[in-house]
């Protein structure tokens, strides 16, 4: 029989391009979704060298005790490398601009997120208002 098989002809169905897009972007958004909620996270990722210790309340003062600096372009690599100068274990940031450095975290973890982003690298988190940001 010298007829061709009409079924053959026909396209295949299955994933394409635009499905593995939208896929993509779905995958996209729920990992923006979690980051954004979680609220440290994406300190986290953009500094992987550094230990991210968690948000401490700052009610009777600073939860590491020796000031490291101030600046209105804070970013966490700057709080680090003033604070390697003290030989300290921790460094934080609060109110996105003041560093501190210390040996022993003062304090408890905050229920509250750190919210601020760091002046000198928005994609980093440098505290919030009383809650400072400690990293080891």
């Amino acid at each position: 029989n010298g007829s061709a098989n009409t079924q053959n002809s026909q396209p295949q169905s299955g994933p394409t391009c635009s499905t593995f897009k939208s896929f993509s972007l779905r995958l996209l958004f729920v990992s923006v979704f979690i980051l954004a909620a979680s609220g440290i996270s994406g300190s986290e990722l953009e500094h992987p060298k550094f230990k991210f210790k968690g948000c401490y309340d700052y009610i009777w003062g600073p939860s590491l005790i020796r000031y490291g600096s101030s600046s209105e372009s804070m970013t966490i690599e700057r709080c680090q490398k003033d604070c390697s100068v003290t030989t300290a274990r921790y460094y934080g940031v609060i109110r996105g601009k003041s560093c501190y450095c210390g040996d022993e975290i003062r304090g408890t973890l905050s229920s509250r997120k750190c919210d601020y982003m760091c002046p000198g690298n928005p994609k980093q988190i440098c505290g919030g208002e009383r809650i400072m940001a400690v990293y080891e």
